[in-house]
């Protein structure tokens, strides 16, 4: 029997590729394991029988998994592909896929470089597709299935031998593709170059280089010790940056205790689609993600042309990640917030706005997150113009919206063409193309990740996140306009707003307008007549506002640019009566004030009901005194919030007039109220 110590954080172990829910196993994040406990089964189990043998253990097991007893219970009694293994880890063990007929493969490089892939070189995060078989041992996998052999095979769909043929190697350019583009988002080097196990395994929490190892490996002995009945992948759970993978100061192979995970291309029927949706939702385990299910099904097959990457996305072209927003869905996790917290993002090359846009990129670039907006200068355009961003042309998760604007900023056209499923790996009306007649000036164009339709037919475009080319034709890049910078002045009198923006340039005169903003809401436009270009804003309602000034250029010299924001509080003008009535001090601006009572029309003779004087100034509540006359007797009394209180001597008589008279003080006007209460009975 073999001794695992397990502990907190050290995560649970999935298996891909058919229907099991893991609903119910938390996210952890954490960097490393703590706290041990000696779960220690004969045999891996499932169901109830899972439950029992576990006993005593069952608290300890939980942690291990970070579950709570009751939520791992329900977890093994509800789902019949939830395991144990013999160190208490959850594993899931499901089916396999068949090869799709349309399966097509490009080669993004060179042949001979097919194995110096890299999607991200420089990054510390490293996700290692291994297609080359070799040696695995001392692992988890190992000290649960004991036969898992310590040699593995190279993938060899042709089995013509060890040297990949030239289709070989276009398959496995086209896997990696897959794979980089699932990652694109990420601070991530998808790679098919072995970074040796200093760049998987993490050896202390000081070390930034850290990732997974993808064996793409047709062992049929590690598939049958791991998954007997067959299964298309197994990967643990939340390893990606956990400290030797949580083998508790093992490294195992030298990858780390927790690696490989594994991708059995012989149960996928080699097809290069459904080995890159394996290894990118094996990884997606190894980042702490949890499966994408339904009401009905325990992986979400997707609809449409759609599926969840955390689902099953064999049959559908379009994969991405989701949180959940599909109809049915019972996992709500964010993936992609997910995987950031871990990998980071990649940079952003452009920004949202036409402001500061740089020139259309050279070569690739991405869109990395659901906000992400990118937006180029296309230069001097005049005549035909024609604009195209273009996604991956098979398994792109990018599906592109297009837009043309002008020089201040406003959207010309628009594409966004609907997507649909042409076969089991690509996708029609995923990219989006402009031709255009346009005046002449200087035009931008930007970049968005669109869904389409709603969820009982489409997708939203939360996952809508990739890489993309942009291409143009029509337009001069070669003088680009001059930067500019534009300063706000912003200054308010009462009611009454004044915005001075002074927009300015390194060379040349300026000529366009300034379009003055309250937040997205424009409240004025001035010509740039001179400088300043002054707004003033009238009756503006009492409260804090904030502006911002865009300079809108006219001509094709300058850039647009947008100022800081400039905040100011408004207020109903102070009143300066003529003569006031109550006391004042020289020179002192006084405030009018209102006076009222609170008491019942009616009430009955011998009761002593309570009244309230209020008094107001301005708005606010007044401080000070008032003086209550009830009858012929006056009582003084302290405002507290702006409010006294009274309790009425016993009533008699038909009718009670009450008077209430505010003193007033150095700022405020005296007022006065009064009020008849009825006798009755």
């Amino acid at each position: 029997m073999h001794r695992l110590a397990v502990r907190l954080g050290m995560p649970a172990l999935s298996v891909l590729l058919t229907l099991g829910s893991v609903s119910g196993v938390p996210v952890s994040a954490q960097a490393a394991p703590a706290g041990a406990s000696d779960v220690d089964l004969d045999h891996p189990a499932r169901g109830a029988q899972a439950v029992r043998l576990l006993g005593s253990d069952l608290d300890d097991a939980a942690a291990g998994n970070d579950m709570s007893s009751a939520e791992l219970t329900e977890l093994l009694t509800t789902d019949p592909s939830a395991w144990v293994d013999t160190s208490g880890a959850v594993f899931f063990l499901d089916g396999t896929a068949t090869a799709p007929a349309d399966d097509p493969v490009v080669a993004e490089a060179p042949l001979d470089q097919t194995f110096l892939l890299h999607s991200k070189p420089g990054s510390t995060k490293t996700i290692y597709l291994d297609f080359n078989g070799g040696t695995a041992s001392g692992t988890g996998w190992h000290a649960s299935y004991p036969t898992t052999p310590t040699t593995q095979p190279a993938w060899d769909p042709a089995g013509n031998g060890a040297a990949f043929s030239d289709a070989e190697l276009t398959s496995i350019q086209t896997i990696w593709q897959y794979v980089a583009e699932d990652y694109a988002p990420f601070d991530v080097d998808v790679t098919t170059a072995d970074p040796g196990p200093a760049g998987i395994h993490r050896s202390s929490a000081l070390d930034p280089a850290y990732g997974s190892h993808v064996l793409i490996t047709p062992s049929v002995g590690a598939q049958e010790a791991i998954c007997p009945g067959g299964c298309g992948g197994v990967a643990y759970i939340n390893v990606f940056n956990t400290i030797n993978g949580g083998g508790a100061g093992a490294a195992g192979d030298g990858y780390g205790y927790r690696q490989p995970a594994w991708v059995f291309p012989h149960r996928l029927g080699n097809s290069p689609k459904n080995i890159a949706e394996a290894a990118t939702h094996e990884v997606g385990h190894n980042f702490g993600l949890r499966h994408d299910a339904n009401a009905t099904q325990s992986y979400d097959r997707g609809h449409g042309a759609w599926a969840p990457i955390m689902g099953v996305g064999y049959d559908r072209p379009i994969s991405q990640w989701s949180k959940g927003d599909y109809l049915g869905a019972t996992n709500r996790e964010d993936d992609v917030a997910i995987i950031r917290a871990i990998a980071g993002s990649r940079v952003d090359e452009a920004p949202v706005s036409f402001v500061g846009a740089p020139p259309l990129p050279t070569g690739t670039a991405y869109v990395t997150h659901r906000a992400d907006v990118d937006t180029f200068v296309l230069g001097d355009c005049a005549g035909t113009v024609t604009v195209t961003a273009s996604p991956l042309p098979s398994q792109a998760n990018l599906d592109i919206e297009l837009k043309v604007l002008d020089g201040r900023g406003q959207v010309v056209a628009t594409a966004d063409p609907a997507s649909a499923q042409t076969s089991l790996t690509t996708a029609s009306g995923m990219g989006a193309s402009l031709s255009l007649s346009l005046d002449r000036g200087i035009y931008f164009v930007s970049v968005d990740g669109a869904g389409n339709g709603a969820w009982s037919v489409g997708y939203d475009d939360y996952g809508s996140l990739g890489a993309y080319t942009l291409v143009s034709s029509g337009c001069d890049a070669s003088t680009l306009p001059l930067p500019t910078a534009t300063t706000l002045v912003a200054s308010a009198t009462d009611r009454t707003v004044t915005l001075a923006a002074t927009p300015s340039s390194t060379l040349g005169p300026l000529v366009g307008d300034v379009v003055f903003r309250e937040g997205t809401t424009v409240v004025g436009t001035q010509p740039l007549g001179q400088v300043p270009a002054v707004l003033t804003l009238a009756s503006v309602a009492p409260g804090t506002h904030t502006y911002t000034a865009t300079f809108v250029p006219l001509g094709i010299t300058h850039l647009g640019s947008v100022s800081p924001a400039g905040t100011v509080t408004t207020a109903d003008p102070v009143v300066q009566p003529a003569t006031p009535s109550g006391p004042t001090a020289p020179g002192v601006a006084v405030s009018a004030s209102t006076t009222s009572i609170k008491a019942p029309r009616k009430a009955r003779a011998g009761t002593r009901p309570t009244i309230t004087v209020a008094v107001k100034r301005g708005t606010a509540a007044a401080a000070g005194t008032v003086v209550v006359k009830v009858g012929k007797k006056s009582r003084t009394l302290t405002l507290e919030a702006g409010r006294a209180k009274l309790r009425l001597p016993r009533l008699k008589g038909r009718t009670v007039r009450i008077t209430a008279r505010y003193l007033g003080d150095p700022s405020t006007t005296a007022s006065s109220a009064k009020r008849t209460v009825k006798v009755v009975g």
